[in-house]
């Protein structure tokens, strides 16, 4: 005997299909026409695009891109049946409202509230903003209560955040292709790096010998070292899921810059816009973790050269650029 709920339910479908189509049809359009419009020769007579009408047209086509995803994972959200969750989240200001918006439409309840004891114990998810949280809950996993699998080894964390261990371990393993160079002469500019940072806060753009020698007299060269520059003003972050080297969540999100030559945080750089893309190296991605040992959320952070990635780092942590879109994350995992 059929549920009378049964109609309703396939009323509500219809309905959620035809509002991703529409509204699919309408971001599409609407942006791909401002980029032909900004796109289009100049009436002045030069015939070449005005820079600034180019840039703005791309920054609305992005914007577009972004929410085509996320109306379409709104939508698959809404009708896949998921139970309620209890998710935590350790207190990282700046991100709260991101996140807080990303789960706005779902069944989800979602908490910012310390790591400890007590908080650990009774959430479905625990989800650690913060290295130094993701630190505490790898170590204490004994106090979780409910899913483990967004948490990385201590030794994986460990081994991610020191980037110069990184590099010469993926060297080791055989992914040295994927690593800019770090050793021998790596050429002018360079980046300096910091092996343990955060955010670019301590790399530096090196685009001569004299600017070496100024720089180096004033820090530990112990705790810095050389690596090649990669040119290109986009800059990618996956964010991954991972188990054993199988991908069980990813979303990639492309940087865009204004300019070829820089490091991501560094001066306080910030990408002009941030755009959902694709990633065809998921497969790469998972080989790479799984000889780091590595379980759990993390971030690639690399640029493409012919196609290939040039990977700068692996985040052991929860990227900024995730927060508008962790609900579609919570969505791909069994829980």
């Amino acid at each position: 005997m059929k549920s009378s709920l049964e109609p309703k339910i396939s009323e509500m479908r219809l309905e959620a299909a035809e509002t991703h189509r529409v509204g699919l049809r309408w971001f599409c359009e609407r942006g791909s026409g401002l980029l032909r419009t900004a796109e289009a020769p100049s009436k002045r007579g030069t015939g070449r695009p005005e820079a600034g009408r180019v840039a703005f047209a791309r920054r609305i086509k992005s914007k577009c891109l972004n929410g085509v995803f996320t109306l379409k994972e709104t939508v698959a959200m809404r009708l896949r049946f998921q139970r309620p969750l209890q998710l935590l989240f350790s207190p990282k200001p700046e991100w709260e409202g991101a996140l807080r918006k990303s789960f706005r439409l779902s069944k989800h309840a979602v908490r910012f509230e310390a790591f400890n004891a007590g908080t650990l114990a009774s959430c479905d998810l625990a989800v650690p903003l913060t290295l130094e949280d993701a630190l505490f809950a790898s170590e204490n996993l004994h106090l979780i209560g409910g899913s483990q699998v967004l948490i990385p080894q201590p030794a994986a964390i460990h081994l991610c955040n020191n980037k110069h261990l990184l590099n010469e371990h993926l060297i080791r393993n055989g992914f040295g292709a994927y690593v800019p160079q770090i050793t021998g002469d790596v050429g002018f500019p360079y980046i300096l790096k910091k092996k343990t940072d955060n955010w670019g806060l301590n790399s530096h753009l090196i685009p001569d010998v004299a600017c070496e020698a100024a720089l180096l007299a004033t820090l530990d060269e112990r705790d810095y070292f050389k690596q090649q520059l990669v040119p290109g003003s986009e800059e990618y972050a996956t964010h991954l899921i991972v188990r054993e080297g199988r991908v069980l969540s990813s979303l990639t999100i492309k940087h865009s810059f204004r300019r070829d030559a820089f490091v991501f945080g560094m001066e306080g750089l910030r990408p002009e816009f941030r755009t959902v893309s694709q990633c065809s190296h998921l497969g790469l991605f998972g080989d790479i973790l799984k000889s780091v040992g590595f379980n759990g959320l993390c971030c690639v952070d690399y640029k493409l050269q012919n196609g290939i990635p040039a990977i700068f780092e692996i985040n052991p942590r929860f990227g900024g650029s995730l927060a508008p879109f962790f609900f579609c994350f919570i969505r791909h995992l069994s829980l």
